[in-house]
């Protein structure tokens, strides 16, 4: 039998490798799990949003982006179409940042031609810098067609594609929504736990003067990280594409959730996010952005103070509540305008400081317990 050189060998091994690899993208891109190449009934969504809205983004037919966090969990596009008469996909995010969600705008601007945009603007995400998530995959959505290729050799993906074409596996449902005073209660209390241990943390490990000097500069630091988010993430791409809607939100946290704040003594920062919207109305005035709406619900109180009710926890809310929402969007209401946001600041504040004596969790007692620990 004829000895085959090693130098054969080498190269016997490098066909066969550069074969299999071949194979395993040919197989993935065929199955494509998150449906970046071709639309796919198969599997269903994924929950896991970074990836899948890359797939929706290409692969899908609209005229109508709702971009945002967990906030717009339920603005979807069926009831979209009923209350807006738009064929739209929503692209949300778990947490995500406004860093993010331009990203995730500028590729649905390099794929398609759409004529409205709707973007959520919450308080815990506009204070993130411009820092992406390190889970989010950069490569799915830059114009770089050979990084496509780590999605396509990826083991992940293959395994994903072996148990879709396969085993017939399909996407878990991200987990539904439980309302009611028991699950309400028990997310505040266990939140506040873990707020109150960093807080005593921070005590042990900061002088009190050093601790206020901190809280300030974070304030200020917040400030100048909320304007800049606005102007680079909401403002400069409404002005670059004045042929397209956009419509900016506050998302309607529930009214309890505010007397948060002044418990952990946040009070600042409220103050704060009334001038965010504040700037937010002077700074469209001042680019003469005809094309945007600014839509408040954080005073729509008919809803935002049924917190045992119409909410999982202090801030997410339920499918009645988006239907409220889009239900005023289509008439133009709740809109913030220079005519009526010191009105409706006042409003809230008067409101807000009603609630004191509204306690359905019991969580004065709570808290006193708590931090006396």
């Amino acid at each position: 039998m004829k000895d085959f050189p090693f130098k054969f060998w080498i190269i016997l091994l490098f066909i066969v490798s550069f074969l299999f690899i071949v194979l395993i993208v040919f197989f993935n891109y065929k199955v494509d799990p998150f449906q970046f190449y071709h639309k796919s009934n198969k599997a269903g969504f994924s929950s896991n949003d970074r990836f899948q809205n890359a797939g929706l983004i290409r692969s899908y037919d609209y005229d109508t982006v709702v971009i945002g966090s967990s906030i717009t969990k339920f603005l979807t596009p069926d009831r979209l179409k009923r209350k807006l008469n738009v064929k739209a996909i929503r692209l949300k995010i778990n947490g995500t940042s406004p860093s993010e969600q331009n990203i995730i705008l500028n590729t649905v601007l390099e794929h398609k031609k759409i004529k409205l945009v709707i973007m959520s603007i919450d308080d815990f995400g506009l204070k993130k810098k411009g820092k992406l998530s390190p889970k989010f995959p950069l490569y799915l959505y830059d114009k770089k067609i050979t990084n496509d290729l780590k999605y396509l050799i990826s083991s992940n993906t293959f395994i994903l594609s072996c148990g879709i074409e396969f085993l017939g596996y399909k996407f878990k449902e991200e987990t539904p929504y439980r309302y009611g005073k028991e699950f309400v209660c028990k997310h505040e209390k266990t939140r506040f736990k873990k707020v109150n241990k960093e807080k005593n943390q921070n005590k042990k490990n900061l002088k009190s003067k050093l601790k206020q000097k901190k809280n300030e500069k974070n304030l200020k630091e917040i400030k100048e990280v909320m304007r800049t988010n606005l102007e680079k993430y909401y403002l400069a791409n409404a002005k670059a594409h004045p042929e397209i809607e956009f419509y900016f939100f506050f998302p309607p946290y529930a009214s309890q959730s505010y007397l948060d704040y002044k418990q952990e003594k946040l009070e600042d920062y409220i103050s704060e996010w009334f001038n965010i919207k504040r700037y937010l109305l002077k700074r469209i005035k001042e680019l003469n952005l005809k094309n945007v709406k600014v839509f408040d619900f954080q005073d729509y109180f008919e809803l935002t103070d049924q917190v045992l009710i119409h909410y999982k926890d202090f801030v997410h809310y339920s499918p009645f509540i988006a239907e409220q929402m889009l239900d005023k969007i289509a008439k133009n209401k709740m809109l913030l305008t220079e005519s009526n946001i010191e009105q409706r600041i006042n409003n809230f504040t008067k409101h807000i400081n009603n609630l004191k004596d509204k306690d359905p969790c019991n969580l004065k007692d709570f808290y006193s317990k708590i931090e006396n620990k």
